[in-house]
């Protein structure tokens, strides 16, 4: 294993590690390393995605998430029963002049 040092360390935040290590109770250098792992994956990982091709959706994430959550409360609507079906027609009608408008023919 390797060691690390970190010179210069502001004594302020020095005591707020050290006080927030003891509560969890784990060390410096244990805090340090995860610290450090998960920051760098972080990083590598927004590096992948910068370098990811683009991808067209022709549609906006927005739009298809709203549309989910339209498809959600038909679902939600239609298991109640009674009055609550005409509702749900509703919903379905709005939904589908939706897809009509996002995907013209």
């Amino acid at each position: 294993m390797s060691t690390l040092q970190i010179k210069n360390m502001p004594d302020s935040l020095h005591r707020r590690l050290r006080r927030y290590t003891q509560k969890q109770r784990c060390t410096l250098s244990a805090f340090a390393c995860e610290a450090i792992e998960k920051d760098l994956a972080r990083r590598e990982f927004h590096e992948r995605l910068a370098h990811r091709p683009k991808t067209d959706l022709s549609i906006s994430a927005a739009s298809l998430l709203e549309e989910e959550k339209l498809a959600s409360v038909i679902g939600c609507i239609q298991t109640s029963g009674g009055r609550a079906r005409n509702t749900g027609k509703a919903l379905q009608l709005l939904l589908t002049k939706r897809r009509r408008h996002e995907y013209p023919n």
